[in-house]
């Protein structure tokens, strides 16, 4: 088995995921970590996310900005198009998303989620503790999270343990943990399932809960619960401490509490990620994304 790939993260300037502030790329051959690459770049955009990857705006202002920056991911990836790898596919949908922004061509990268590569060598990890940060630290991986090297670097260590307790006797471990097959998988769980959703146990995002605020652009609130229990979320009615992604659809401002601009949903969720909750916040775009 070759275990020659590259490891991509990215953090975002704010909720939405085209917002790309800084890129870090991890390369492995033959399973052994030989080069990281790393950048700022300026999305042009507000910044509302620094307090987690404690990235400010004024420090991207001399950064490329989101078409140079993905131009230069695109070159180091180069060598690795058919094994471009990520933890849980928000990375890939980010850099998708942006692309899109910025109108370049990005279908020729085949993702592959080192998170699936988690729940397939511990069925344990399954249902949860399978994130990039839980993982790390049952292995022993320390590293500095939500900076996009280090995060890259983990994933990749992850994605390296992980292969030695995968069965590769029936499907290669790039086949087993590719996002498209994946995906294809979802589209057939919701034909099944659309009348009656529950939690797709091959979704991606299996053990995650999911809450919606406001109002969706292109389908129902129960249409968007169909989907996300078609990507193993447990769609909640509540942001709790079960929650790890809240979708901001369009608000009712007659709805919101005097002054605010945003829903309590809303605020609560970022009051938990304050603490050092791993919620994300993203928008109903951002959300259909997650499809692809």
């Amino acid at each position: 088995m070759t275990l020659d790939f590259a490891v991509v993260d990215v953090e975002t300037a704010n909720e939405n995921f085209a917002s790309i502030c800084s890129i870090g790329v991890a390369k492995f051959r033959d399973g052994e970590l030989v080069g990281g690459e790393y950048t700022l770049v300026n999305p042009e955009t507000y910044f509302a996310n620094t307090f987690i990857h404690g990235i400010e705006q004024s420090q991207v202002q001399n950064a490329p900005k989101l078409r140079q920056g993905l131009e230069v991911l695109n070159k180091w990836l180069s060598e690795d198009f058919n094994r471009t790898v990520c933890h849980m596919p928000f990375d890939k949908t980010a850099t998708t998303r942006a692309a899109e922004k910025v109108g370049l061509e990005w279908a020729h990268i085949e993702w592959h989620d080192s998170a699936r590569a988690v729940k397939l060598g511990w069925p344990e990890y399954r249902q949860s503790g399978y994130g990039l940060g839980k993982i790390s630290k049952v292995l022993g991986i320390e590293f500095e999270h939500h900076n996009a090297l280090a995060d890259a670097k983990a994933a990749g260590f992850v994605l390296v343990e992980a292969a030695k307790r995968i069965d590769i006797t029936r499907a290669t471990l790039w086949e087993q943990i590719s996002q498209d097959k994946v995906t294809r998988g979802r589209m057939a769980y919701l034909e099944i399932k659309k009348d009656k959703p529950s939690a797709n146990p091959d979704g991606p995002f299996y053990g995650q809960g999911i809450c919606f605020t406001g109002s969706m652009p292109s389908m129902t609130r129960k249409e968007a619960s169909q989907v996300a229990a078609a990507l193993g979320f447990d769609v909640l009615g509540s942001v709790t401490g079960k929650c790890n992604i809240l979708v901001t659809g369009e608000l009712d401002d007659s709805r919101l509490a005097r002054g605010e601009s945003k829903s309590s949903k809303w605020r609560k969720a970022e009051a938990l990620i304050a603490r050092g909750g791993e919620i994300r916040i993203m928008g109903p775009s951002d959300f259909e994304a997650l499809l692809d």
